[in-house]
């Protein structure tokens, strides 16, 4: 204690043959100094630690976060090729069947359209796929009176209570030449309230023909 009565760091040394004792005072800022200094460093230590640890675990979250966007990417192209080649094998079928066709049919705000008609529709009417998807109309040029009424209403009847659609279309032609479909077709709703019919339509002309001629001989 100094004579001030103040808690005081010192240091001594005894005098050789005698009671005294040489006594220095001690700064303690200079002492505690390289503590600090010790404690500065570890506390910078520490933070530069913490930060990367931080940078570490960001980076980690970062490459997982990827990883999942890079799987869930992966899953999604794998789904979208699965739908494709579902897709080119319904066309293929579609276009290799003999007599007929296979198509998707919209009607949105009242507007009739093909989305969809495969290769045989062109050995029916004579028109290419391309020219039934453009207009819609060009296919139902030449259908009878009474066979685009009855389908009008079964039309009408199929949109509104989504049930399946199944019919018989007659076309008659300038040169004599009559055609009969047989269609068949499921449809449902779409977002924005049009329906589209997924069907195939099928060339019974012939048939047709043959039933009417075994009427004719049993009568």
């Amino acid at each position: 204690t100094s004579h001030l009565g103040a808690d005081t760091l010192a240091a001594f040394q005894p005098v050789a043959g005698t009671d005294w004792r040489i006594v220095t005072r001690i700064d303690r800022d200079e002492v505690l100094a390289p503590v600090w200094q010790a404690l500065r460093w570890i506390t910078g230590i520490a933070l530069v630690a913490g930060a990367l640890v931080v940078l570490a675990l960001g980076r980690a979250w970062r490459q997982q976060r990827r990883l999942q966007e890079l799987e869930v990417l992966a899953a999604t192209a794998k789904a979208d090729e699965a739908v494709r080649e579902r897709e080119q094998q319904l066309r293929s079928l579609g276009d290799n069947l003999p007599e007929g066709f296979v198509y998707q049919y919209e009607v949105s705000d009242g507007r009739p359209r093909f989305r969809y008609c495969s290769a045989g529709v062109e050995k029916l009417f004579g028109l290419t796929p391309a020219q039934v998807m453009e207009d819609a109309t060009r296919i139902f040029a030449h259908i009878t009176p009474e066979s685009l009424a009855e389908y009008a209403a079964a039309e009408r009847r199929s949109a509104e209570e989504l049930t399946d659609f199944a019919g018989t279309l007659h076309f008659a032609y300038p040169d004599g030449r009559e055609l009969w479909l047989q269609v068949n077709s499921r449809p449902r709703r779409l977002a924005d309230g049009g329906v589209v019919w997924d069907g195939v339509c099928l060339d019974i002309t012939e048939r047709r023909a043959a039933e009417e001629r075994l009427q004719e001989s049993e009568r």
